[in-house]
């Protein structure tokens, strides 16, 4: 074949190899970098590989080592602790830079590589995402031939091989990573780990949402929160009704007219939560990182596993800061109908702004509903008022005035869930009725390869709890039923949660591998030792698993047979069966002699001639670096059986 009389050099190779570990340490932290950091990078690159291509005068070292000394010394004056890991990041992406407009040497080489590694250790302590396995696999297996190749290099800047020669010497560079990888996976599961969240420590803004709830809601704020389609939560648990899906994280129990909020008060810690009855559901909760305190649940929740955690006696549980990373809790909630708790400050949940009293038109408006003596029956007339007249869900032109609240249910009739919940809460509070706004998320979407939800943005909801006499708080939703928490399955929402499936699993069973789940793994060898189970009866969930497995097995079985089939027509391979023939025929070869020298020691003259046929046609593909063939493989085991 012609390819194989081509000669390649090592160093174009070694070159090419260079700027992919350098285009793939950047690509794994470009979603972090500012957009016109990201392009001044792309561009200098480029400048240095033409620069490279073309062997044009490279920048004196000094000049560079000058810029390199400069910048980093502005990355130092750039770092703060609560954000370290970026400025770092920015500041090896800008030396990797550097280094390739040098004329490179075996030293230049091996730092290129270094901050690369060092690029992709950034990326993962900024966002430790699937995609990361990829890069790391890729970057490695770059890396470990660039490395087996730069040798070469640094015996014969101009050693140039036949390209036949070149692909062996890659094809088996790329063996060493396979060959670690399953240590790798052994090292990562049996290593002894803690369960504090190293990676989420440095990984301060790793995937951080840039919209969350705060402490306060003004009407029409969280529209924008519902135009956005990123995900705030995944939580695996069982499948539930969808009228069960709030998901509770604050409550407002203060309204000045226009916006609601935490009273201080409200935000007392308590030791003893309100009683609740009902089934009880667990979730794994996987909360991205968003720009407030607060854990979401399962409304109504009872706890959460979270140490270090603020309980507050409306059933909303936060922390002293915003969450900056990806956190996993477990939460246990009771799908009750009201929260039982006797004493409540009543002054507090019917507070009412100076511009809203009994005299105006709201106040009419809710005094209309009261039904004497029945706080509950007064409740379900303002939510069916609100909910099944003629107000319509809204996120657009929303009624943003001096007065948005009598002009959404006098003039516009139309807003978001904010409004809807604003107004329901305020004429209960005019009718004497305690009330206060719970924020949160609504439905989600179920997938049920993961079996878990995926809760967006666009979710975000506001909704009513009403306090009757006897019975405690319940929850009551005047948003029209229109508003968009289910969703119809299609083909583009099923890729997603196929997709979805992948990054969720690269959560749960790696970034949240932690000390509790090695000891779950070892009970359950040790169970499986002391008493083993032989029976199979998958559950349905279970066979894909089951299929995936036996697919990569069988697939991992071909691959060896085909190493082990091309394995038995190598070179060698025939040479040691043509050597541990004439052995058997009392003949050894010494490590001086060529084959034709020591077949001529062999005194049968037909053993000889036969011997010598093999090495004649041996020696056609062995001396060219040709590669043998089956065919022509098993014409030579058939010359070396011959030799009798």
């Amino acid at each position: 074949m012609v390819s194989h009389n081509r000669l390649i050099k090592i160093e174009d190779v070694l070159k090419v190899l260079t700027y992919g570990i350098v285009a793939l340490g950047f690509l794994s932290v470009v979603p972090d970098l500012p957009p016109l950091f990201a392009a001044g990078f792309a561009c200098f690159y480029f400048i240095s590989a033409v620069i490279e291509y073309r062997k044009m005068m490279f920048i004196p070292r000094w000049v560079l080592t000058v810029i390199a000394l400069a910048f980093t010394i502005f990355t130092f004056t750039q770092i703060r602790m609560e954000n370290f890991v970026l400025p770092s990041v920015k500041a090896l992406s800008v030396l990797v830079i550097i280094k390739l407009f040098e004329e490179k040497k075996f030293r230049d080489y091996m730092q290129i590589y270094l901050m690369s590694v060092l690029l992709l250790a950034g990326a993962a302590l900024l966002s430790l995402d699937m995609v990361f396995l990829l890069y790391f696999a890729a970057l490695t297996a770059l890396c470990s031939t660039a490395l087996i190749l730069l040798t070469y290099h640094a015996q014969d800047r101009e050693l140039a091989l036949q390209s036949s020669v070149v692909m062996k010497i890659i094809t088996k560079s790329l063996l060493i990573p396979l060959a670690a990888a399953p240590m790798t996976v052994i090292l990562f599961i049996v290593l002894p780990r803690t369960n504090y969240p190293v990676f989420d420590f440095l990984n301060r803004n790793g995937g951080a949402a840039t919209i969350g709830f705060t402490d306060h809601v003004r009407l029409g704020a969280v529209s924008s929160i519902q135009e956005d389609t990123s995900i705030i939560f995944r939580a695996s648990m069982e499948k539930i009704n969808d009228d069960l899906l709030y998901w509770r994280g604050i409550v407002l129990d203060y309204f000045d007219g226009t916006s609601w909020q935490r009273s201080q008060k409200a935000g007392e810690y308590v030791s003893a939560f309100p009683m609740l009855a009902g089934r009880r559901v667990v979730q794994t909760i996987y909360l991205e990182p968003y720009e407030n305190k607060y854990f979401f649940t399962l409304d109504k929740p009872m706890n959460i596993s979270l140490q270090r955690v603020q309980r507050q006696p409306d059933l909303t549980f936060s922390q002293a800061g915003n969450i900056s990373w990806r956190i996993k809790y477990d939460a246990w909630s009771s799908l009750s109908d009201a929260i039982r708790e006797k004493d409540i400050d009543r002054k507090m949940y019917l507070q009412l702004p100076g511009k809203v009293d009994k005299m105006d038109r709201i106040g009419e408006l809710a005094r209309g509903f009261v039904v004497k003596d029945n706080a509950e029956a007064t409740v379900r007339a303002v939510l069916s008022f609100l909910k099944n007249g003629k107000y319509r869900y809204a996120l657009k032109n929303l009624p943003l005035t001096a007065h948005p609240m009598e002009d959404f249910l006098f003039r516009y009739k139309y807003g978001n869930c904010e409004y809807f919940a604003s107004a329901m809460a305020v004429m209960l509070r005019i009718d004497g009725i305690p009330s206060r706004l719970v924020g949160g998320y609504r439905g989600g979407y179920y997938n049920e390869m993961g079996k878990y939800y995926l809760v967006p943005q666009r979710n975000a909801h506001v909704w009513v709890e009403a306090y009757i006499d006897n019975k405690g708080w319940i929850r009551a939703d005047p948003t029209p039923a229109d508003i968009n928490t289910s969703y119809r399955k299609n083909l583009l929402l099923t890729l997603r949660l196929v997709f979805d499936s992948f990054s969720y699993a690269w959560n749960a069973s790696v970034i949240n591998y932690d000390f509790s789940r090695q000891l779950a793994l070892l009970n359950s060898l040790r169970t499986g030792i002391k008493r083993p189970v032989f029976n199979f009866r998958p559950a349905k969930d279970s066979l894909i698993r089951y299929a995936l497995f036996t697919f990569f097995a069988v697939g991992a079985l071909y691959a060896f047979f085909l190493l082990v089939h091309r394995r038995k027509g190598a070179p060698e391979y025939l040479l040691r069966l043509f050597l541990r023939k004439t052995g058997k025929l009392g003949y050894v070869k010494m490590k001086f002699e060529g084959l034709e020298e020591f077949v001529m020691k062999i005194v049968d003259a037909d053993k000889r001639e036969r011997a010598l046929l093999f090495v004649k046609e041996f020696e056609k593909y062995y001396f060219r670096d040709q590669e043998i063939k089956p065919e022509a493989a098993r014409r030579l085991k058939h010359l070396i059986k011959n030799i009798e």
